[in-house]
């Protein structure tokens, strides 16, 4: 198969690791450069003035120098201070001498031009500087330093300026080489976790709901990152098995009244059963706990769908619970179960007074289930800030660790062995989670297997 480069080169711009490696040699790149130039630019215009000083520290000293000369004399000669326009010419400048009154005593500067700069520099390149030569505080004449250049710079100083250069580009190179090494190692730290996560997250789409990343990041963002992509494979996980188990219970739930249903025609019309009064009244309370599920399940989507309207009122919720508390009492009798009951009075609700009503009976209800003979029962009901809170605590057969996680979830119920009679259908706990968030509320479940559960309900006021 033929290699598409087009394709390659799009692939190769929008990886990220080699956009992010770019992105930062790019930084890095300009930043040298910039520094490099810079640098460069500074040490040459440092230089420049220290060569500048020395220059003029250099012509103050020949003028001095000149005036020992005159005093020592007494006067000028045309041969006072030759030696030094000689020492001066050596250096690759020109001298020239003028009494007080500015004639010229001697004049070196323009075979200084032709020993030392060989006609390689027009007049625009000579620049001159005139020294008074001071004695005794009198000016007795005058010194003319003639130079090629803007600048007096020897060959050490043109070859010190050129070897800094080179050094300069030299250390440009070797911080290039290292920016692009650290710019590689840093592109790849921080992609990596990325590229994982991008991993886990085909093989979440593939149905692989194990996957997960395990090398841990330590930055915040990263970290949170990583942690948000493992909670969604372990969510789907979950999910995936709690569909499977919803499948299995609701072919469980339907199939008992339906087989009831089934048997019990099929004996009528083999003539094996009489269609009584009592046989046909059994057959339709088959036919209603079937409806009953319908309904339950449409009341749920509803819920879920934000689809179900809430007639909401104002009402007395601590009146609410001690209503349905006495409704329950031969319940409690019939089981010998204690009750506490701490309700505080007056706590006024905003919100669908039937729904919510449902939401406390279910959780007595099952309460009052699963609390064996002589259990305990604790029941608060109080005001918290902006909320009301519905505890209700037994000590009745607790829920696995394993299955609270999922207790809420439609027709799930953690007890296998569980029938109908005493399980449910396993919508209740589903409906009453659905009807305290439409009321932007919360719930919540503690509990241990054989010691008892809590469940507790906040509403806002």
């Amino acid at each position: 198969m033929a290699l598409d480069i087009n394709l390659v080169m799009e692939m190769f711009r929008n990886n990220l690791r080699t956009r992010t490696a770019i992105v930062f040699i790019s930084i890095a790149l300009i930043s040298i450069v910039i520094v490099s130039i810079t640098t460069n630019i500074l040490i040459i215009n440092s230089f420049g003035n220290y060569v500048t000083k020395s220059t003029d520290k250099e012509f103050s000293n020949i003028a001095n120098t000149l005036a020992a000369v005159y005093k020592s004399e007494g006067g000028w000669k045309s041969t006072t201070g030759r030696e030094i326009a000689h020492a001066a010419m050596m250096k690759g400048y020109g001298l020239r001498l003028r009494d007080k009154d500015g004639k010229i005593i001697w004049d070196f500067s323009s075979m200084s031009y032709m020993m030392n700069m060989m006609g390689k520099w027009n007049k625009k390149n000579i620049s001159e500087k005139t020294l008074p030569i001071i004695v005794d505080e009198k000016t007795v004449g005058y010194v003319d330093i003639i130079y090629y250049g803007p600048i007096m710079m020897s060959d050490l100083d043109f070859k010190f300026l050129c070897d800094i250069s080179r050094y300069n580009i030299i250390a440009t190179l070797i911080a290039l080489f290292i920016a692009l090494t650290i710019s590689i190692y840093v592109s790849n730290y921080i992609t990596k976790p990325l590229i994982n996560i991008t991993e886990v997250a085909k093989k979440l789409e593939k149905g692989d709901f194990t996957a997960k990343v395990y090398d841990i990041p330590k930055e915040d963002e990263l970290f949170k990152l990583t942690a948000a992509i493992n909670h969604l494979g372990e969510s789907l996980k979950n999910q995936e098995i709690l569909r499977k188990q919803m499948t299995s219970d609701i072919a469980h739930e339907l199939r008992t009244p339906l087989t009831t249903l089934q048997s019990h025609i099929e004996a009528m019309l083999d003539g094996i059963w009489e269609p009584t009064h009592e046989r046909l009244k059994s057959l339709n309370e088959e036919v209603l706990r079937l409806i009953n599920i319908v309904k339950d399940l449409e009341t749920l989507n509803k819920f879920e769908s934000d689809m179900l309207k809430l007639n909401k009122i104002k009402f007395d919720a601590s009146e609410l619970v001690k209503s349905i508390l006495t409704n329950f009492e031969a319940s409690f009798a019939e089981k010998e179960q204690e009750v506490v009951k701490n309700i505080e009075d007056n706590i006024m609700l905003f919100g669908d007074k039937d729904r919510i009503a449902q939401v406390f009976v279910n959780l007595i209800s099952n309460s009052n289930k699963y609390t064996p003979v002589g259990g305990k029962i604790k029941i608060d009901f109080y005001k918290d800030g902006d909320y009301a809170v519905f505890v209700i605590e037994d000590n009745g057969m607790g829920i696995s660790k394993d299955d609270i996680p999922f207790i809420f979830e439609r027709f799930y119920r953690g007890e296998k062995s569980r029938n109908r009679e005493t399980g449910g259908s396993g919508i209740g706990l589903s409906i009453a989670k659905a009807i305290v968030l439409a009321h932007g509320g919360e719930i919540s479940v503690e509990s241990e297997i054989n010691k008892g559960s809590k469940f507790t309900v906040k509403i806002p006021l």
